[in-house]
């Protein structure tokens, strides 16, 4: 394969073009933990309700401000991160 035919095929991209959020990123928010935009007053009150206080953003993404923070509020809702490494506190 040429070199051009390789950067056609695999045209660098920048930083934030993945789709994601790489896990050392604080704070982050997730999608899949998130409520309606409508809900976010209720999730806040909720999250401090089970001791986890939460920041939710406009989309209803929770705010989640450390792995420790991400931990605490996934337990106390039964959520379960499969992306977690060696170093997540999860595994503790």
């Amino acid at each position: 394969m040429t070199k051009a035919a390789f950067d056609e095929a695999f045209p660098d991209k920048p930083i934030g073009e993945f789709g994601g959020m790489m896990p050392a990123c604080w704070p982050m928010t997730s999608d899949s933990m998130g409520v309606a935009p409508d809900q976010v007053q209720e999730a806040i009150a909720d999250s401090i309700r089970v001791g986890v206080p939460t920041h939710f953003d406009s989309q209803g993404r929770p705010v989640l401000t450390s792995p420790e923070h991400r931990k605490r509020y996934s337990e106390a809702y039964g959520f379960f991160d499969k992306n977690g490494g060696f170093s997540d506190p999860r595994r503790r």
